[in-house]
């Protein structure tokens, strides 16, 4: 049996990967309303911009490093550093997603006016999912044996893609209308099988009991390690130099305040391959949002249902799976030249992802050009993953485990806002640069030309959707061009910061 010889490999640390994965996927679930679902219901009454605005409620993933140090040093002794944290906040985000579950249809749909509101409602629900994530990073660091601590790196993969796989995905085609009157049902109904209401109502129970159950029956590793040094080594151009970080004399981490956290904090932030990893994430990264904002929308625009997006990216779950578990090994030793490599591969795809939309078919989606967009969507998820996964497993090596939290979560949160703030800049920009108008013949011969609106809409009013000058085409060039010169400073400079040698050791 697979599961018998998991543990017999793993041992004790069997069940602690599973509790990584599931508590990842619980974070995963918010994740992918907010980053896929959420967007996609908006683009039927909002602009492009007003999506932009949307993604703003993400910036506490980007942010997290402002509490970070007060949840790696307020907690419940007894009941646990991590738990402490991961139980109320899972249940106060539960209740949450039940209250909201009775107003959120209603809110989407006046999306126009109601941007504001339901950008702080999901800011919120994000700034808790944010909280958790910090708490179970650091718990990531010491719940598993050292010889399987790369590890991590994969729970964290697999269970944030199975929760947004789930919210975004599942969600999705099982919403729609067309998907689950062609393969679910008998006798065909004008809404689908789910409704965004009931599966946040669902998803809040879900969060309550896995809290409770955590609470009561899991037991937490603690961490007894003294408060020392922070002593870094970096050889770069044949050159060495030392940092020492030292931190106030305490007798043990878990006695930190959050000044004295904030303080070592700050100086491992000015530590050099800190700030360089920093300016590369933040440079490098922007190339990438033509593809993760605007791709999907864009190809609704042209005329693609969204049931087709859902069933090709149906696909790319078991192959995430498949490869987060065996590219693992050939990252652990040189993370940021994979991560590198995985850049590279996604420069040639912002290229070929604007083909595809440029190539959609004027009358009719054919088998062929679904396949294209099926391999193309599998091909740019694995290159996110291996992204990911590089980057987490590099984050890791050089993690202090005394201060694991504060630590990994700095690392965490700088590739998130790399991967953030260019969203409403991008999308904006195609936005702007976007003209387009839904043309409605009346009963009288008049012609009525509306601009600022969805295809969606437009073709509920029996109108005819014309874009008379697309702006994401000058995006996605640019993107790729400028890719493409970042993949030339990132192989010169970037790769290098693996090879620094980084001592974690810590002495008091």
């Amino acid at each position: 049996m697979m599961i018998n010889r998991l543990k017999n490999q793993y041992g004790d640390d069997f069940y602690n990967i599973i509790w990584l994965i599931s508590l990842y996927l619980i974070q995963g679930v918010p994740l992918g309303i907010v980053f896929g679902t959420i967007p996609f219901l908006l683009h039927k009454y909002a602009s492009y911009t007003q999506i932009g605005i949307f993604y703003c409620c993400t910036y506490p993933y980007s942010l997290k490093l402002l509490w970070s140090p007060i949840v790696d040093s307020y907690y419940h002794r007894d009941f646990g550093r991590r738990k402490s944290w991961i139980v109320p906040i899972q249940i106060i985000a539960g209740i949450m997603l039940i209250i909201l579950s009775y107003f959120v249809d209603n809110l989407i749909e006046n999306s126009v006016d109601s941007i504001g509101t339901i950008t702080i409602i999901f800011f919120t629900m994000i700034f808790f999912m944010a909280t958790q994530d910090i708490a179970v990073d650091g718990w990531a660091l010491t719940i598993l044996d050292k010889k399987h601590l790369h590890l991590a790196s994969t729970c964290q993969t697999i269970g944030l893609n199975l929760g947004y796989f789930l919210s975004y995905t599942i969600f999705l085609a099982l919403s729609s209308p067309t998907f689950s009157n062609r393969y679910l049902r008998i006798e065909p109904q004008d809404e689908g099988i789910i409704t965004l209401s009931g599966y946040i109502y669902f998803w809040g129970f879900v969060f309550i009991i896995v809290s409770l159950y955590l609470a009561k029956f899991k037991s937490e590793h603690h961490q007894n390690n003294s408060t020392q040094s922070v002593i870094t080594k970096e050889s770069e151009d044949h050159q060495q130099k030392q940092v020492e970080v030292e931190e106030e004399e305490v007798e043990d981490i878990d006695k930190l305040t959050p000044t004295q956290v904030y303080k070592l904090l700050w100086k491992i932030i000015k530590l050099a391959h800190i700030k360089k990893m920093t300016l590369f994430f933040i440079i490098s990264k922007i190339v990438f949002q033509v593809n993760e904002s605007a791709l999907s929308l864009k190809l609704i625009d042209r005329g693609l249902d969204k049931e087709y997006i859902s069933s090709f990216s149906i696909l790319q779950f078991p192959c995430l799976l498949v490869f987060s578990v065996i590219i693992n090994k050939f990252i652990k030793d040189r993370p940021l030249s994979m991560w590198v490599f995985g850049y590279s591969l996604g420069v040639i795809l912002v290229f070929c992802n604007m083909l595809s939309v440029y190539m959609f078919p004027i009358d009719h989606v054919g088998w062929g050009y679904y396949l294209l967009l099926c391999l193309l969507s599998i091909s740019t998820s694995l290159t996110g993953s291996l992204l990911m996964i590089s980057q987490t497993s590099y984050f890791l090596k050089i993690s202090d485990k005394s201060i694991g939290g504060t630590y990994l979560t700095l690392c965490n949160t700088i590739a998130n806002f790399a991967g953030t703030y260019p969203k409403i800049i991008i999308l904006t920009l195609v936005d702007k640069l976007t003209t387009s108008k839904c043309i409605i013949s009346l009963f009288d011969a008049e012609i009525l030309e509306l601009g600022d609106i969805s295809k969606e809409l437009c073709t509920e009013k029996g109108g005819q959707y014309l874009i008379e000058n697309d702006g994401y085409y000058p995006v996605a060039i640019l993107s790729f061009l400028y890719g493409i010169f970042m993949v030339a400073i990132l192989y010169r400079y970037f790769i290098p910061l693996e090879r620094i040698k980084i001592g974690n050791d810590m002495k008091k």
